[in-house]
């Protein structure tokens, strides 16, 4: 495990033991509210503050295949199956760029 996985987990951790979320619940700081984890980082906001879809949150449940700059102004998490899906997840594209898809072993039409 990397110790920025670590860091995150137990950063995590704290939050939720101030906080009324269950295991299987992420904790808004944003609203003080609490998620299913299932929600994580799946392209759309249930925090006011976007914290489900950071790329620190992403990146440390291993969720990023490709990483680039988002609509939001913050780096960006793309999963592998948002890859070369004909749908640009970033800012400029590259997501459904020939190369990426390539790097991937993804289908390039």
């Amino acid at each position: 495990m990397r110790s920025m996985d670590k860091i995150w987990q137990i950063k995590q951790r704290a939050i939720q033991a101030n906080s009324d979320c269950k295991n299987d619940e992420f904790f808004c700081s944003s609203n003080r509210k609490c998620i299913s984890k299932m929600q994580l980082c799946d392209g759309e906001r249930q925090c006011p503050g976007g914290e489900d879809e950071e790329l620190d949150t992403c990146d440390a449940l291993g969720l990023c295949a490709f990483k680039c700059e988002g609509y939001y102004g913050k780096a960006m998490c793309v999963r592998e199956r948002w890859l070369c899906d004909d749908t640009p997840d970033c800012l400029n594209k590259e997501d459904e760029s020939i190369a990426v898809c390539e790097q991937h072993r993804r289908c390039v039409v």
